[in-house]
């Protein structure tokens, strides 16, 4: 009989059903926002794309045409399907890749409303341009307001995406010099922060990074500064999404706090905010009032303090949001052990975290609104079903840039096994001084919070910076869901998975899946060379995942070297092994195979041992200090049983990207300048 009725629902829902079309043209455009030309990837021929705007209870009919002649995809990001996984977006997962010259036709029922958004899956597409919003109307509408208005959030960088991915891997301090934010010796002086310094230092702990990259512009709606037409005493619903490819905004509005009414297109108990955290991936909705006499800023600003975005709304005189200090990098102290806190960070004006606190600026810098999101009627889960618990680590190194769940990458582990019909519940546990948005796609689920059975219903979670949280979410679907960091590159260099119900698939299917996990398996190869007038020394690095090549050389000008080739294996942030050989011309040495040993001493001392076949070793210890924002010195002492002990030291000052000026003095090679180049 429930079938029958179930069938009976399903005919009425498809008869009375409105069919709305979008065609949606993805095609190259050369853009010129920051005094650069740069070649974007566009929908419509817009950054951000159209908006897709629908009625619950709709059926969507969109075209995506890729003019491109590389592949690409569209993700809808949030949205609920009625059983399969098929109209999902994800190339090789769930969906074909849109090939180039090719189209593709999704088509499906909306059975939701809120405020969604959507964007490609196909590699870094994303950064390039390749996103815009949704909303869906609900059937009735539950707040009363005078207009609506999409934000959309994004960042912008000129470079190439795969460039800035080659950038993270090189162990490169470039972005943050870029951005000014390097934690050095002499700010450390400034801002009364040298025993912070080395307390993170002797606990082997790197320097505070709330965002990896340096970016050329932040953009509402693809502007970094526009504005909103709109009469005084007008109440405006501002659709608020953070389509970023990883930045945390801050949203602020100049004349009143925004009254939050939903989050991730859910409903909430209202609620004000005035300075609104929203993670990579959210949305919420907001609700406004215009003001009188003036224009007034709704200005994002990235939690890094490194740029804003504004909308100004009204009309007059424009008035601006007051400046959120930049985060106190140098405030954070931390014991021997920082451990992941339950309920993540609680903050003021400083943050606790595990055994720390963290002094983020002179104002107020909150976290995310979690504490204060209730949802509308109860969201428990049916007591009568069974419980499946899963607990996830977020693991993550800046040097080597690889980032994981449980210490293993998608390459490693790919799937966390469910059954339909469970309960599930995620134990995540932020081991990693980063924000992580994780994005479930295909499934909502109540984020566990003071207000118990009333938590709120969410599709992307912020994981704070050591801190332990926990989601639940009802397994009702089938076959395969992508799980991952919504930080784009963190996405990209491991930190994702497959949430898999075990559905049996075709040999067709296998063979997508395999390429699939493929993609996340990319080479990367870099080199730097130290040319100076005493001697040479140059490395070049070749990384996938956790497995490097590494090739090292050091000679003089009398032409000895000495060279290494290596297989190196990383372990974790501490710690790899490597094996390979050791080549000289020198009368002194010899050509020998080697296998040995790196690991991060305390006070941040790069530790390498190695053995030889012959039973010679070598020791070799480094350690680099910033001293301001472009200048580090480098100290290395090297012992070796068959060659003694040599040692340097290298003042090196960074220009660009590509170019700084060094002066060393070698014990052996005695002084020496030069430059060091980075390609």
């Amino acid at each position: 009989m429930k079938r029958v009725l179930l069938l009976l629902l399903v005919l009425l829902y498809t008869l009375y059903a409105k069919e709305v079309h979008y065609n949606l043209v993805i095609d190259y455009k050369t853009v010129n926002y920051t005094g650069v030309e740069v070649q974007a990837m566009t929908i419509n021929d817009g950054i951000p794309g159209p908006t897709i705007e629908v009625t619950e209870g709709d059926w969507v009919t969109i075209e995506v045409q890729n003019r491109m002649d590389v592949s690409t995809s569209i993700h809808w990001h949030g949205i609920l399907f009625p059983k399969h996984n098929d109209q999902d977006g994800v190339p090789y997962l769930t969906t074909k890749p849109i090939k180039a010259q090719s189209s593709h036709t999704f088509r499906f029922p909306l059975l939701q409303s809120g405020t969604y958004w959507y964007h490609s899956h196909t590699g870094l597409q994303e950064q390039r341009g390749i996103y815009g919003s949704i909303v869906i109307h609900p059937k009735v509408e539950t707040h009363k307001v005078d207009k609506e208005f999409v934000v959309v959030l994004s960042d912008w960088t000129n470079e190439d995406p795969q460039e800035v991915m080659r950038t993270l891997k090189r162990e490169s301090e470039y972005y943050a010099i870029k951005k000014g934010s390097v934690q050095s010796l002499a700010g450390a002086i400034k801002n009364d922060g040298v025993s912070n310094m080395l307390t993170q230092w002797w606990n082997q702990m790197p320097g505070m990074d709330i965002s990896d990259i340096y970016y050329d512009a932040f953009f509402i709606n693809g502007k970094q500064s526009s504005s909103l037409d709109a009469k005084a005493g007008e109440k405006i619903r501002l659709r608020i999404i953070n389509a970023s490819a990883s930045t945390y905004f801050y949203v602020q509005n100049a004349k009143n706090p925004l009254q939050i009414i939903s989050s991730d297109g859910v409903d909430v108990e209202p609620f004000h905010q005035d300075k609104l955290l929203i993670a990579v991936a959210e949305t919420y909705d907001a609700i406004i009032t215009v003001p009188e006499n003036g224009a007034y800023e709704l200005r994002a600003t990235a939690q890094d303090g490194s740029g804003q975005a504004s909308l100004f709304i009204g009309s007059g005189k424009k008035v601006a949001v007051s400046d959120i200090p930049k985060p106190n990098l140098y405030g954070m102290k931390c014991g021997a052990s920082m451990k992941p806190k339950k309920g993540g960070m609680k903050c003021g004006g400083s943050m606790k975290c595990g055994s720390g606190k963290m002094n983020m600026g002179k104002a107020t810098r909150p976290m995310s609104p979690y504490p204060k999101l209730k949802a509308l009627a109860k969201t428990t889960l049916p007591k009568e079903k069974k419980w499946r618990e899963v607990h996830l680590k977020l693991v993550g190194d800046m040097r080597s840039y690889i980032w994981s769940f449980n210490g293993k990458t998608i390459t490693e582990e790919d799937k966390i096994h469910i059954k339909k019909g469970e309960n599930v519940r995620f134990i995540f546990e932020n081991e990693t001084m980063m924000h992580h948005p994780l994005h479930l796609h295909g499934h909502f689920f109540r984020v566990l919070n003071q207000h118990g059975d009333f938590s709120p219903l969410k599709h992307t979670v912020d994981i704070q910076p050591l801190a332990i949280s926990t989601i639940e979410f009802e397994a009702n679907y089938e076959k395969d869901w992508l799980f991952h960091c919504h930080i784009l590159y963190h996405m990209m260099s491991g930190m994702t998975r497959v949430v898999s119900y075990d559905t049996s698939r075709t040999l067709e299917e296998q063979k997508d899946y395999k390429t699939f996990i493929d993609h996340f398996s990319k080479w990367y190869v870099w080199a730097d060379v130290l040319a100076l007038s005493q001697m040479n020394e140059g490395v070049i690095k070749a990384a996938n995942g956790k497995h490097r090549i590494i090739g090292y050389f050091e000679s003089d000008w009398d032409k000895e070297y000495d060279t290494y080739l290596v297989y190196d294996r990383f372990i974790d942030r501490y710690s790899s092994w490597f094996v390979g050989g050791s080549f000289a011309d020198r009368e002194e040495d010899r050509n020998r195979a080697i296998v040995g040993f790196n690991y991060l001493l305390p006070l941040l001392i790069d530790t390498q041992i190695w053995i030889d076949h012959t039973g010679d070793a070598r020791i070799s210890l480094a350690k680099e200090v910033m001293l301001t924002n472009n200048m580090g010195l480098e100290l290395e002492y090297q012992y070796d049983t068959d060659l003694k002990s040599e040692w340097a030291a290298t003042l090196d000052y960074r220009v660009n990207k590509r170019l700084s000026f060094a002066v060393r003095y070698h014990d052996e090679h005695k002084a020496g300048v030069g430059v060091r180049l980075f390609f």
